[in-house]
C-alpha cells in the first residue's frame, strides 16, 4: 500500500530495482520525486514516516494515520508486538505506534498526500 502511494500503477522493479518492498528503495524513490521532508509539520494524514533501528540507516517505515501537535500515530508493518518479539512466523505483527516527533528513529517524511490533493499524479 505505501508503494502504491508513491509510485501509483507504476511497476515497482522498474522504479526501485526490486519487485518487493523495502523502506531503503522507497525513501529514494521518494527523493527522487522531490516529496521528502524533514519535518513532521510538512507531513500529514497519509503520508509516510521512515525510521531507522541503526539511528543511520533508513529500514523502516510505516503510514501515518493521526497527527496530534508534535505526535503523531502511524501504522507499521513488520513490527515487533507489544512484548517485544517479531512473531507471527517471524513476519513481525501490523501495529500503531504513537512517536513523538522528535524521537531518534525518525529519518524523515514522504510527503505523498500532496502529489494527490493538488491533481499532479505522479509523472
Amino acid at each position: 500500500a505505501v508503494y502504491l502511494r508513491v509510485l501509483g500503477k507504476h511497476d515497482p522493479k522498474a522504479i526501485i530495482g526490486r519487485p518487493h518492498a523495502r523502506a531503503r528503495n522507497l525513501s529514494w524513490a521518494v527523493k527522487r520525486r522531490k516529496l521528502w521532508a524533514d519535518y513532521l509539520r510538512d507531513a500529514s494524514v497519509g503520508d509516510i514516516v521512515f525510521l531507522s533501528n541503526d539511528g543511520k540507516h533508513i529500514d523502516h517505515c510505516g503510514i501515518i494515520v493521526e497527527i496530534d501537535g508534535q505526535n503523531f500515530v502511524s501504522i507499521e508493518g513488520n513490527a515487533r508486538d507489544d512484548t517485544g518479539h517479531f512473531a507471527p512466523s517471524d513476519g513481525g505483527v501490523v501495529a500503531m505506534r504513537k512517536r513523538h516527533c522528535c524521537d531518534a528513529a525518525i529519518m524523515g517524511y514522504g510527503v505523498v498526500t500532496r502529489r494527490f490533493v493538488d491533481g499532479n499524479g505522479l509523472q
